[in-house]
């Protein structure tokens, strides 16, 4: 857990079964964002031009090649724990322990696939250590046998972030438990949520399903992310992202400092998980074009979600509607409006043809001036102190007068139709 105050960050370690206790506090480069210091140790944390650190919290020393990769890691006292080399591709592909030393010196070699990872694990002589079986998602890791133990078959099992939370063995019995810290540090438990105390497994896959590097007896402890190395104390990468300010300003933070819903498996920009995309609204065709994967594979992953806590969103009032509403009409526009439409409706019931005899016409014209007398003085007198005059917000009403007007004049200039 970290808490900031000021210009510095407070870490707390959940210990299993404890309560949290303080473990260390940084000062913060208000500049780069960058740890400057452990001030628990009055450890100053030292970085290279290219910004990699080359003295952790810890007090470990870093060597860094050309393309920003860690070579060699020493102690505070400049004895050399552990040395990597990489191929032309930029993959990992040795890793020696404790070079040097007489006895406890151990070389392990990765062979990969073109997916970037890791099939097999032999020592320095070749021999056959461990062998993986991936599925759909590139840290999905389904099996891996241990050759150099009898050939002992192990199953994982994960969570939403593809961490690997237990193992089993071929009878199907949970023989190791994982749980992790905020930032992926893992603690390995017995069935029973008790510290382990039985065989390890040698399972190196652990948060998001990423490779974990035990350093110099365990007393260090790195994710090797692909591309950059993840610092489980400090919940950050030891240099800055290749790719620049994707993901957040800040270079080092670990995808935006929400682990619990976000992945990183290159080491260059988070990756949502499935979980989080479909809380966001993706249906599963949508997740697997974007994770790479098959609809069915999808499928499974969302399985494993955590379950949704029911939340009460509260009300909130409506939006004013825009142009706003107009305001209800009275009573006196309402008898107006029915006015004008009466009104209108005899004037069209009432229209004269062009072949109408003189008495049609004049019977028409005498209702049509019977209508305009009759109703006229009326409308004009009520609506008139309703709307002003000119009733200019009622000008529909008074184009359905003017045009009776214009039909009783049609009428009566009329030429008058012969009989055959």
């Amino acid at each position: 857990m970290v808490l900031k105050i000021g210009d510095s960050h407070l870490f707390w370690e959940k210990l299993i079964g404890d309560c949290p206790r303080l473990v260390k506090t940084y000062a913060i480069d208000s500049i780069t964002n960058r740890y400057d210091e452990n001030t628990n140790d009055n450890i100053h944390m030292v970085y290279d031009d290219a910004g990699n650190t080359t003295t952790d919290q810890d007090g470990y020393l870093y060597t860094w090649d050309y393309e920003n990769r860690i070579v060699n890691i020493k102690d505070s006292s400049d004895n050399d724990v552990v040395d990597y080399t990489y191929d032309a591709l930029g993959r990992r592909i040795r890793k020696i322990d404790m070079p040097g030393h007489s006895t406890l010196e151990s070389t392990t070699l990765y062979w990969y696939n073109n997916n970037w990872q890791v099939l097999a694990e032999t020592d320095g002589a070749d021999s056959l250590e461990r062998i993986f079986l991936y599925g759909n998602y590139i840290d999905e890791v389904l099996i891996h046998q241990e050759v150099a133990n009898s050939y002992q078959l192990y199953y994982q099992l994960q969570d939403h972030l593809y961490s690997s939370v237990a193992l089993l063995d071929q009878n199907n019995t949970v023989v190791q438990r994982v749980e992790y810290d905020s930032y992926g540090k893992p603690s390995k438990l017995n069935d029973n949520y008790t510290t382990f105390s039985g065989t390890d497994t040698g399972n190196p896959y652990c948060f998001t399903g990423r490779r974990v590097d035990v350093i110099d007896s365990g007393d260090k402890v790195l994710q090797y992310s692909r591309n950059r190395y993840l610092d489980y104390e400090t919940g950050r990468w030891l240099s800055h992202d290749p790719l620049g300010y994707v993901d957040t300003l800040n270079m080092y933070e670990y995808v935006i400092s929400n682990p619990l819903s976000y992945t990183d498996p290159y080491g260059l920009q988070l990756t949502m998980n499935p979980c989080a995309l479909a809380a966001a609204g993706f249906t599963p065709a949508e997740i697997a074009v974007i994770k790479g994967t098959t609809v069915a594979a999808v499928m499974v992953a969302l399985k494993k979600c955590p379950p949704k806590t029911p939340t009460k969103t509260p009300s909130r009032p409506r939006a004013p509607k825009y142009p706003p509403p107009k305001p209800p009409k009275s009573d006196k526009h309402k008898k107006c409006e029915a006015l004008y439409g009466a009104y209108k409706a005899i004037g069209d019931a009432i229209k004269c043809s062009g072949c109408d005899t003189p008495w049609i016409r004049v019977g028409k014209t005498t209702v049509l001036l019977s209508i305009a007398a009759g109703r006229l003085a009326y409308l004009e007198m009520r609506c008139d102190r309703v709307f002003g005059n000119p009733p200019s917000a009622e000008k529909g009403h008074w184009d359905m007068y003017n045009q009776v007007q214009g039909m009783i004049v049609k009428c009566w200039n009329m030429p008058m139709c012969q009989k055959p």
